[in-house]
């Protein structure tokens, strides 16, 4: 046999970017002139814009700059000196632009605004033209007109698609609902015919523009959401972000219409509601020319708002909950039957759970043969990314096993996980133990060799090495079948004398809620012993609730239980106070640290009072797994307290299973209630 060693938590995918108020950026990103329309590059390390500030060809021309803490994508940007790209600069006009990256995040075409000079082809008005880097010398071609594009009308401020498919841009031609209007191409050239062709324009319709003006276009990185800039409905024509997002994009299989000579569009789109953009992205001047990393954490835009370095300044704000989106994450992989040398694939039950309760069942197939491919799978599903999952795996004479895959905040699009499960079998009676092996985990993901922490849109959970052996694992006792009761007695702590009345109630893996007892006499009746632990609850009027938990091995041999309760002190309401956490979380935020404060002056002031700190959760998943995660609450705030001076000794940590739910859980506002930490003097 093998043993291997496994983590417990998938959280590789999900960044949560931290509170914080929106970013100006200081030199050398913003100077005393213009910096407008910042394309951030999808990792974060590159940032083009425009500015008019000295050392340029004239105008407003193109900058680029590199952050030199990119692959820090929660940290803070260290943008160098901006270096003027003079290929596509001119002494002449150059407007609003796109940019179409490479896989490593550099600038692979540019679409800009500028018009016909001496050394420029165009019509009258504003056009279009199109620049490609030459990677073999890293230099930008000539600029060359879209005559497909652009009409003698302004055509500018193009945007193209993350898949380079689409381009939307500004004019004021014939055929629109107003001033500048949003139109839309789809390129129709193939990769037999590298030469730029594009359909013909057609006006994005009334939903998106208006008899005012829509300007600066600029897409998710999803390519299912446009992003623009509009004076409608403000009395001082200041311009404000806005969305709008795709309902479908319907590709046309006819073969005549991709030969059409005279560029037909490939794909026809149809869309939802226009939305206004939340806080900070918008202001009261003008917010214009949007855009975002890949990963989701961040948008870069322009405004003129006060407080800033000059006219228009680039800011970074995280991206707002409220604009993100759920996407299909594909989760697969392979459960094993970790008994053998060569492993086989192992039939077995998935139980995936979320912070509404149970989201799904799946079944693992059993497989034999060579599976040393690189990806074997015997199972798959569909989650939805903006949630948090507890997995459930077992198997009929195998020990299960359970983790977290945390698919909150920044996932992406289109994005997938591949796992390898693998269960060690129960020890027989009798069975002489080989080896020793710890408990089983889920084996740790790998980072991407390019850029540590950056998604990419498969990561395999690979098997680590064998481990030293740890001390020999005991198979459970055999509990016997018992046919005496067990009482349970309910007593004050301070004169060990019987409380009159009181309520007890059992708490087992099956009975969540919990069942009272029946009382007889002076004590509390358990009519049938458990075969696992289980929690026992007492409460009395007057009476701080005091639970026990009784282990497997606890109650083998003994007949009675005795709870001791303590008067509730009603002075100290400190006490009483709850920390309250998220699905599944144990750190603790900012705003729970401040929550805090004055439990910790209690403790400073009173120094002999000696107190519990008790973890809980709601009743999702296993026992064993909400155990340990009330441990780590519990602990949390222990390691925190002790930092702030208050003595370790004074502090003693329980971690609760269900007996003290402050609500029921049958809602997501009851298991809010709680998930939680609570606080007892016991002394």
């Amino acid at each position: 046999m093998r043993f291997y060693l496994f983590f417990l938590c998938f959280n590789l995918f999900s960044q949560e970017v931290k509170e914080q108020e929106l970013v100006k950026f200081g030199y050398p990103l913003n100077s005393q002139n213009v910096e407008y329309n910042p394309v951030i590059s999808p990792n974060g390390k590159y940032i083009v814009f425009q500015s008019n500030r000295p050392g340029g060809q004239g105008g407003m021309d193109f900058w680029l700059s590199e952050n030199k803490n990119f692959r820090d994508r929660l940290g803070k940007a260290q943008w160098q000196e901006p270096v003027n790209l003079n290929e596509v600069s001119s002494a002449g006009f150059e407007g609003p632009f796109t940019i179409n990256f490479d896989e490593d995040g550099k600038p692979k075409e540019m679409f800009f605004t500028s018009q016909k000079s001496d050394s420029r082809d165009g019509y009258k008005g504003l056009n279009i033209y199109y620049s490609k880097r030459e990677s073999a010398i890293d230099k930008w071609s000539v600029p060359v007109h879209i005559n497909d594009l652009n009409s003698d009308f302004d055509d500018k401020m193009p945007a193209i698609s993350p898949d380079g498919k689409t381009i939307v841009f500004v004019s004021n031609r014939p055929g629109g609902y107003g001033g500048f209007d949003l139109w839309i191409s789809e390129r129709v050239n193939t990769k037999e015919d590298p030469l730029l062709k594009w359909s013909r324009p057609t006006n994005m319709g009334i939903k998106i523009n208006t008899a005012e003006n829509e300007i600066m276009p600029s897409f998710n990185f999803d390519n299912l959401t446009l992003y623009f800039s509009s004076d409608r409905k403000d009395e001082y024509h200041k311009f404000h972000f806005y969305g709008i997002d795709y309902e479908e994009v319907i590709e046309k299989e006819s073969l005549s219409d991709k030969l059409n000579s005279s560029h037909v569009p490939l794909r026809s789109h149809s869309f939802k509601e226009v939305y206004k953009l939340p806080k900070p992205l918008n202001s009261v001047l003008d917010d214009e020319g949007l855009s975002m990393t890949i990963d989701g954490n961040w948008i870069y835009f322009s405004s003129n708002r006060e407080g800033g370095e000059g006219n228009f300044d680039i800011y970074r704000t995280k991206f707002p909950e409220s604009m993100r989106k759920s996407y299909m994450f594909d989760f697969h992989g392979i459960v094993l039957d970790g008994s053998e040398e060569k492993m086989i694939g192992l039939a077995s039950t998935i139980k995936i759970y979320n912070e509404k309760g149970l989201y799904n069942i799946i079944t693992s197939e059993r497989i034999g043969g060579d599976i040393t491919n690189i990806n074997p799978k015997n199972f798959q599903t569909k989650l939805l990314t903006n949630s948090l999952y507890k997995i459930e795996v077992s198997a009929p004479d195998f020990h299960p096993t359970e983790f977290s895959l945390d698919l909150r905040g920044s996932v992406g699009f289109k994005k997938s996980k591949y796992v390898k499960i693998v269960l060690m079998p129960l020890e027989k009676d009798g069975e002489t133990k080989k080896e020793n092996y710890p408990d089983t985990k889920i084996a740790k993901e790998t980072k991407d060799s390019k850029t540590a922490k950056d998604f990419k849109d498969t990561k395999e959970a690979k098997i680590a090495e064998p481990v030293e052996p740890a001390k020999e694992v005991k198979p459970p006792r055999e509990v016997k079948n018992f046919t005496s009761n067990l009482k349970v007695f309910l007593k004050d702590f301070e004169t060990k004398k019987d409380i009159s009345g009181g309520l007890v109630k059992i708490f087992t893996e099956t009975e969540r809620k919990g069942i009272s007892l029946k009382k007889e006499k002076d004590f509390f009746v358990i009519d049938i012993r458990p075969k696992t632990s289980f929690e026992i609850l007492g409460k009395a009027e007057g009476y701080v609730d005091e639970t026990l938990i009784i282990k497997e091995n606890e109650f083998l041999n003994q007949d009675s239980f005795e709870i001791f309760l303590k008067k509730s002190d009603s002075k100290n309401k400190v006490f009483g106070t709850n920390l309250f956490f998220e699905f599944n979380e144990f750190e603790l935020t900012k705003e729970q640290k401040k929550s805090l404060e004055p439990l910790v002056n209690y403790f400073k002031t009173n120094l002999l009072d000696k107190f519990e700190v008790g973890g809980h959760t709601d009743n999702i998943a296993g026992k064993d797994f909400n155990l340990k995660l009330s441990e780590k609450r519990a602990n949390a705030v222990k390691n925190y307290f002790v930092t702030l001076g208050v003595e370790a000794k004074r502090i003693t940590t329980k971690a609760y299973w269900y007996s003290q739910p402050l609500s029921e859980n049958d809602t997501d506002e009851g298991r809010a209630k709680n998930r939680r930490v609570s606080f007892k003097k016991i002394n």
